[in-house]
């Protein structure tokens, strides 16, 4: 975890949105990235109340990889597998996650916006994992789909340069961009 002061009495810790203490910043989750979207929110409404003002300031590509709670017990899963053998793992589906992209099988966050692919794709994963898992597997497919049921989603394609009309470009990747107007997402 990063921690960024905004006072030096005041701390703010920050594992997704680093670039978003300096308001001259952008904050770019590039298309390399894997994203657990609920914790995103999570990180994103603490910044929020700690006063940084976030408008216009979050992108994520829509080539990043999604990680749902699927990948996160699937890491516990796995964990467990190893036994003795565990690689101490923080169980946040990291792993699970990058694993799905490099066989071709994760889900893009530009998948959100054709729900019948996204839907398709994620009951393959939750069936793969439940044969090799079986009943150790406890996840609900329709519980997840729920959560990421997008009634007012809005993303506009932005193309971004190092610097941008004198703002600083902090970015994991420089790719595509989507601008999430965060608000609107139900999750």
């Amino acid at each position: 975890m990063t921690y960024f002061e905004l006072e030096p009495a005041d701390k703010l810790p920050s594992n997704i949105l680093p670039g978003l203490v300096n308001p001259k910043c952008l904050n770019i989750i590039g298309s390399g990235v894997v994203i657990h979207v609920p914790s995103f929110f999570n990180e994103l409404e603490n910044v929020q109340k700690k006063g940084l003002d976030t408008t216009n300031r979050i992108f994520i590509s829509d080539r990043a990889h999604l990680v749902f709670d699927l990948h996160q017990l699937v890491d516990g899963l796995e964990e467990v597998e190893l036994g003795a053998k565990e690689i101490g793992t923080t169980r946040k589906g990291i792993g699970p996650t990058y694993s799905t992209k490099a066989s071709r099988s994760g889900v893009r966050v530009y998948e959100l916006f054709h729900w019948e692919e996204f839907e398709k794709k994620l009951r393959l994963l939750a069936t793969g994992y439940k044969r090799r898992f079986g009943d150790l597997l406890k996840y609900n497919v329709e519980e997840e789909l729920a959560r990421y049921k997008v009634s007012h989603l809005l993303a506009v394609g932005v193309k971004y340069r190092n610097k941008q009309g004198g703002k600083c470009l902090c970015e994991e990747q420089k790719k595509r961009a989507v601008i999430f107007l965060l608000r609107h997402l139900g999750i």
